[in-house]
């Protein structure tokens, strides 16, 4: 409900500003309905959540503040702690506090909320916004293909009914299972008419260069290996993914916390 006063400008006993009305209060734009007390529930949130404790995981809460944010390459939201006397900032991931109770014996373990992120706002970034991130020991890629095959495709069924279809801009979305998958590495040693082992070389930014120049790519610096792979996949495989699909294998410039064949952590 909007209201208007009209009155003077002052200061109460608490030396509040304040107006002082001396008019009677009007109505600009009444409230003709209460917010209902019931009903504001999000189904998929409460889904996810069924979905995963039926499974053993357990919801956990993290820290939002702490010392040093990680888990993601973002710029963080920086704040102080008076009382402690420290510089903190807010989590840009609960990734490591997760990832720490695994190690600690949580096998199952998942939260949902919110990271915050101080940088640009687009299309697809906003400097607040709520993930859910679950983690499993003795769990692999394929496990976690089939676990979000499942959770996604039970999803839209209770979203939009017994077919899980979705229609938007005219695109048919399927979300039955299985999924497509795309093989990253795969398609862009396709893409670019070449093998990537080049990418462990010294001068791999170069000839990423001058392989785009070729396919007409338009390329804007800094123009390091990751970034110049990410503008090709946005380019040629994301264009692909109107069902949903799941993207593996990526190279090694974009994964930093992959594994390689023989399990050594990168």
């Amino acid at each position: 409900m909007k209201q208007a006063f009209t009155g003077v400008p002052g200061k109460t006993n608490h030396g509040q500003l304040s107006i002082f009305v001396t008019n009677e209060m009007k109505v600009l734009s009444p409230c003709l309905h209460d917010i209902p007390r019931t009903g504001l529930k999000d189904p998929i949130i409460r889904y996810i959540r069924e979905f995963l404790d039926s499974r053993d995981f357990l919801e956990i809460e993290t820290p939002v503040l702490s010392g040093n944010a990680g888990g993601a390459n973002a710029r963080p939201f920086e704040t102080r702690a008076h009382a402690l006397g420290i510089n903190m900032q807010l989590r840009i991931a609960p990734e490591l506090y997760l990832k720490q109770l695994v190690i600690g014996g949580m096998d199952r373990v998942y939260e949902i909320g919110k990271q915050f992120r101080n940088e640009g706002i687009d299309a697809d970034h906003n400097p607040e916004f709520t993930t859910c991130e679950f983690y499993q020991a003795y769990g692999n890629l394929e496990t976690l293909m089939k676990d979000t095959e499942e959770l996604l495709s039970g999803m839209a069924t209770v979203i939009c009914g017994d077919a899980p279809i979705v229609t938007k801009s005219g695109e048919t979305v399927d979300f039955k299972a299985p999924f497509k998958r795309i093989n990253v590495a795969e398609r862009l040693s396709s893409i670019l008419g070449s093998s990537l082992s080049f990418l462990e070389d010294e001068d791999a930014s170069d000839q990423l260069k001058i392989l785009c120049k070729k396919l007409n790519v338009k390329l804007s610096g800094p123009f390091t290996v990751s970034r110049v792979l990410d503008r090709l996949i946005s380019d040629y495989i994301e264009p692909e993914c109107i069902q949903p699909t799941f993207l593996y294998n990526h190279p090694l410039a974009l994964s930093p916390l992959a594994k390689d064949a023989d399990d050594n952590v990168h």
